[in-house]
């Protein structure tokens, strides 16, 4: 499909949405997900390893800010910003209807009282999971951070993709920027400054405290 012929709002909408199918869950009382953390930090490589163990949906802001990319598309960063919130607002709000748990790949402490309010209104239940990181490593991976060839050609692939295009300024920028979260808002920490194997044992360790808890 030529994505370059989509120029407003709803069609873009109505194409992501329509290449991009809701399936039906199997989870009585589905919950979300929430990262704190930043670009670079390993938010894509924590909800990988997650949707390995548990049945979850990933929904990634980058991949929607991709597609776009693709598109005709025109508007500064609050229009950018807006399109990305009405496509994975409505894809949350299906997903937990259908019968998804769901994990949100982004941060949630940017805007972060506007986007819970949001996440409370659903009337599902909710974990912030916190990322630790090593500043050096993340600057490294950004630096170094390139694109699998295929996310190019289709938007219909899976929201586990690196798909993000920031930038060294745009870590800066968003460090400089970030709102620091109340430890008591924290459920679970995950240091992503260690190898994956160690990574992993701490994705195992939420996993075991999301059933312990009852979430699973």
């Amino acid at each position: 499909m030529d994505y370059k012929r989509l120029i407003n709002d709803d069609e873009i909408f109505d194409t992501f949405i329509n290449e991009n199918k809701i399936m039906k869950g199997k989870n009585s009382k589905p919950f979300i997900i929430l990262l704190d953390g930043i670009t670079g930090t390993g938010k894509s490589t924590i909800s990988r390893m997650i949707k390995d163990r548990i049945d979850i949906e990933i929904i990634n802001n980058d991949k929607v800010r991709h597609f776009l990319s693709m598109t005709s598309f025109i508007g500064d960063f609050k229009d950018e910003q807006r399109i990305v919130k009405k496509i994975n607002y409505f894809r949350l709000e299906e997903n937990l209807k259908n019968n998804n748990n769901c994990l949100l790949d982004s941060d949630i402490s940017n805007n972060f009282d506007t986007k819970i309010e949001m996440i409370k209104k659903l009337g599902y239940k909710y974990v912030i999971i916190r990322i630790i990181y090593d500043r050096d490593k993340v600057l490294m991976r950004i630096k170094d951070r390139k694109k699998d060839i295929e996310i190019e050609k289709s938007i219909n692939l899976s929201d586990t993709y690196n798909y993000s295009n920031a930038t060294l300024e745009d870590f800066y920028r968003m460090e400089k920027d970030k709102n620091i979260l109340d430890e008591s808002l924290i459920y679970f920490e995950i240091n992503t400054s260690f190898e994956i194997y160690d990574i992993e044992k701490q994705v195992d360790l939420l996993v075991k405290k999301l059933k312990e808890d009852r979430y699973l």
